[in-house]
Order: structure tokens, then C-alpha cells, then sequence
């Protein structure tokens, strides 16, 4: 049905609305046959509606934007379909009747500022949600950076203590040579001055 609802959106654009409405209408065939989602059949629904009033078939349209709407109305998560009363409103007036294209008119300026401040909401949340990550990332770094700092003046402190320690090795191995030096030569000072 996919494939069949992307055809049918092509012909739609390009304005061959007769093949847009043949492909919108097997996609909605198959679609209920398999009992697609709402959300799904709401938007195939809504585009064949659409397609019929391009094809000056305001009442036809008008049906199939009805039944759209029980998809609307029974699922919540299409709220960004608010679109679908502004369609209903043009048909209302192209069929003559004002009073419920004014009805429509003003559900779809409803359904727009619900949009609207839904996109407002996942802005915020959205930018909260990125200082938060920027937030959590610079501390994290921040951390890194203080690890890589110890590791680097443990090696500094651990390189300076082996120096140390090879500096006294050495300097001991000096002491003893000198050390057994000058016990040779006390021990051997006795001994010269006799002879």
C-alpha cells in the first residue's frame, strides 16, 4: 500500500489527479483489507479526499474527509493532520454552505493553535533535552580531562621517585667503591710503612 500511496502522491503533484485518485483508492482498499493503523488510513482517506475536490467532486471529497475524521478524532497522535477541517471548510463553501464552512473554518484554527503549541512543547522539551546532553557530555569531558591530569602527575611523580631511586642506587654504588677505597688503602697504610 505504500508503494501504491507513493505513486498516487506523484501523480498527485505532477496534476494528473484521475491516476492520483485511482492509486489513492487501491492503497485504501488494501489498507483496509489488512487493517492498517489509523493514522495510515486517516492520511490515504484525507489525500483522496483532497484529489477529489481537485476534480471539482466537492461532495465526494467531503465523504471521504468524513470518514477521515473518524480516524482523526479516534487517534490522538494525529494531531499534525490539522489540516483536514481547513479541506472539510472548502468544500462547505464550494457546495454553498457558509455556516459550515465557517464551522470547519474555526475547528481547523483550533486544531492549528493545538498543533502549534504541541511544536512549541517539543521545542522546549527538545532543548532541554539537548542542555541536559550538552550538560551531561561537558561534565563527563570535564572528568576525562581531571583522569588524564592524575595519570599524568602520578607518571611524572612515579618517573621522579625511579630517578630518585636510581640516583641513590648510583650514589651508593659510588659510596661503597669509595668506601672500600679508603678501607684498602687504611688497611694497606699499615703496611707500607713498616717495610
Amino acid at each position: 500500500p505504500r508503494a501504491l500511496h507513493n505513486m498516487a502522491d506523484t501523480y498527485f503533484r505532477s496534476g494528473d489527479y484521475l491516476s492520483a485518485q485511482d492509486y489513492f483508492s487501491k492503497a485504501l482498499e488494501i489498507k483496509k483489507n489488512y487493517n492498517h493503523r489509523a493514522s495510515s488510513l486517516f492520511v490515504t482517506m484525507k489525500d483522496l479526499g483532497e484529489t477529489k475536490l481537485k476534480l471539482g467532486h466537492p461532495q465526494k471529497a467531503f465523504e471521504e474527509f468524513e470518514k477521515a475524521e473518524e480516524y482523526f478524532l479516534s487517534s490522538k497522535s494525529i494531531t499534525k493532520y490539522y489540516e483536514l477541517h481547513k479541506l472539510m471548510a472548502e468544500c462547505q463553501r464550494a457546495l454553498g454552505n457558509p455556516e459550515l464552512a465557517s464551522k470547519y473554518q474555526s475547528q481547523y484554527v483550533a486544531n492549528l493553535e493545538s498543533f502549534l503549541t504541541e511544536q512549541q512543547d517539543i521545542e522546549v522539551a527538545d532543548k532541554k533535552y539537548n542542555l541536559e546532553l550538552i550538560t551531561q557530555r561537558y561534565f563527563a569531558m570535564v572528568a576525562e580531562q581531571e583522569k588524564n591530569k592524575q595519570i599524568v602527575f602520578y607518571s611524572q611523580v612515579g618517573g621522579g621517585s625511579l630517578v630518585f631511586l636510581l640516583l641513590l642506587v648510583v650514589g651508593l654504588f659510588y659510596y661503597r667503591k669509595w668506601k672500600l677505597k679508603k678501607d684498602l688503602e687504611a688497611a694497606i697504610k699499615p703496611l707500607t710503612q713498616r717495610y
